[in-house]
């Protein structure tokens, strides 16, 4: 066949295959092939239209046909590299996708390819990197930039991620995927008003957006709107929506709300649907535990244990205090959890010590400076602090219940600064320029509680206390304050943090009540 008529002949298959027409372009590929069998541009644009047939079998094999004739032609090692992902064969994928990239390194798809190689292999940097050189040549590829928010986000980058994820709503101002990623940045930040209407947005455009109503759940839950919630979570199932995520979700909606028996339901499900779901068997056991359902609670027990010994995340420290009363293990599923928690978390240099003053300047961090039991026990202290020793500051990072304690502990403290709508940068900066010289956290591993602010090392001493006497496993911890009942000097080498004991009882009393 002469060069001219093969060239126009895969033209006008190429045409057909552009308008959509694949079976009458896989005919024409196929005819073309009859005559020149090892025909590279057939043989791969063949294998293109049987990947979006999905058969990638048939796909992978005519791609690799393709690069036998043809070592040196990148789009077929491009597309080889996209079947590979399809397949779940990211190694090769990656082999495939830098092979084509040294063929020809402006090759746009490549770097995506490469990217979603890197990332399925769990090399967040590297892929991230891959994404940087694709938006250099296309700064404008909204697939990119969803994918750099993505993997941001699992670096921890998190307002990076929310700028990338906010460049891609621009471009695809109809798509409520960008607006999906933006609210659960948001709500990351702890920016949950703003991350609300992001998933209202999006619900705006599509009703019908299952993906959406799971978010908006999760955002109206952090804001204490427990039967919204499940509205949202029941809307999610009711359109399709089968994700452990969502399905734990509303178990926690459930259990807010006190319908234990079905939260319990929603946590089997959860685990169903994915039997590794970080810290699920944990919860499950502990709602359970709630609800005074002891079917099989010895062996879950035995399996919750017998995981944290093994390094999994099975359960967080809080659930697990109630399933094990081993002092070793218990510091175990701390350390595991903190470091899977916190190890990304850098602060931005040492707490250096304020410069001389004739008093110290305490801080209290805590989500319960309202009417709480915390705050009963603790206003008698903060009201009684020798305020020619100390300067004391409340940072709340909890609602404003307009209770008559709230109005106490505002009068208490020397200054009262709410840091719930500020993310744990942004709290841990604060508290950096306020100069606190001793951080207590009143809340720990307890509901509410923000240890990602005290993991940044914004006072240069850290200290645990009241709200969790359990260990936090993490070095941003200095002290614990306890006594000898809390904590026997038998069991104290199973904490991180050095123990303060008090003389006689860790726990004061508000003597006023």
């Amino acid at each position: 066949m002469r060069l001219a008529d093969r060239d126009l002949r895969l033209r006008n298959a190429l045409q057909l295959h552009q308008r959509g027409a694949l079976e009458g372009a896989a005919a024409a590929y196929r005819a073309l092939l009859a005559e020149v069998p090892d025909d590279a541009d057939a043989l791969n644009l063949l294998g293109v239209i049987e990947g979006q047939k999905a058969n990638l079998d048939a796909a992978l094999a005519l791609v690799s046909r393709a690069l036998h004739s043809n070592p040196r032609h990148a789009l077929a090692h491009t597309n080889r590299a996209r079947i590979c992902l399809k397949l779940g064969k990211p190694a090769e994928a990656l082999e495939s996708a830098r092979h084509a990239l040294r063929l020809e390194p402006r090759l746009l798809e490549a770097l995506h390819n490469e990217a979603a190689a890197l990332e399925a292999l769990g090399r967040a940097p590297e892929a991230l990197e891959s994404c940087e050189r694709a938006l250099a040549l296309h700064p404008a590829g909204s697939d990119a930039l969803m994918r750099r928010g993505y993997l941001l986000l699992e670096l921890r980058e998190v307002e990076a991620a929310l700028e990338s994820f906010e460049r891609a709503r621009r471009l695809r101002p109809r798509d409520g995927e960008p607006l999906r990623a933006r609210g659960r940045t948001l709500s990351e930040l702890n920016h949950f008003e703003a991350a609300l209407q992001c998933y209202e947005q999006a619900l705006r455009l599509n009703p019908a957006d299952g993906d959406a109503y799971n978010g908006r759940g999760l955002v109206l839950l952090a804001l204490g709107f427990a039967a919204a919630a499940l509205e949202s979570y029941e809307h999610a199932r009711q359109l399709g929506v089968k994700d452990a995520g969502a399905y734990a979700g509303r178990a926690g909606a459930l259990t807010y709300i006190g319908r234990l028996e079905e939260a319990v339901a929603g946590w089997e499900e959860a685990l169903a649907c994915a039997p590794d779901y970080r810290y699920g068997p944990g919860d499950l056991l502990y709602v359970k535990s709630q609800c005074c359902d002891w079917r099989d609670y010895e062996a879950q027990r035995s399996a919750l244990e017998a995981g944290v010994q093994a390094g999994r995340l099975v359960s967080t420290p809080f659930a697990f205090l109630s399933a094990c009363d081993t002092p070793a293990v218990q510091r175990q599923c701390a350390l595991i959890h903190s470091a899977a928690r916190f190890q990304q978390l850098r602060p931005p240099g040492p707490a250096l010590p304020a410069a001389r003053r004739e008093r110290l300047t305490l801080g209290y961090l805590s989500a319960d400076f309202r009417d709480h039991a915390t705050a009963r026990l603790l206003a008698g202290v903060i009201e009684r602090h020798d305020r020619t020793a100390f300067a004391v500051t409340a940072l709340s990072s909890g609602p404003d219940d307009g209770s008559a304690m709230l109005a106490r502990l505002r009068r208490a403290f020397d200054r009262f600064v709410d840091v719930r709508e500020r993310s744990d940068r942004e709290a841990a900066e604060l508290i950096r320029g306020l100069g606190i010289d001793i951080l207590v956290d009143l809340n720990g591993f307890a509901a509410g509680g923000r240890p990602a602010i005290l993991a940044q090392r914004p006072a240069p001493v850290q200290v645990s206390y009241l709200g969790y006497p359990g260990t936090l496993g993490a070095e941003f911890i200095d002290y614990l304050i306890a006594d000898q009942y809390v904590i026997p000097e038998a069991v104290r080498s199973h904490y991180t943090e050095q123990i303060a004991y008090l003389p006689h009882c860790y726990q004061p009393n508000d003597c006023t009540r």
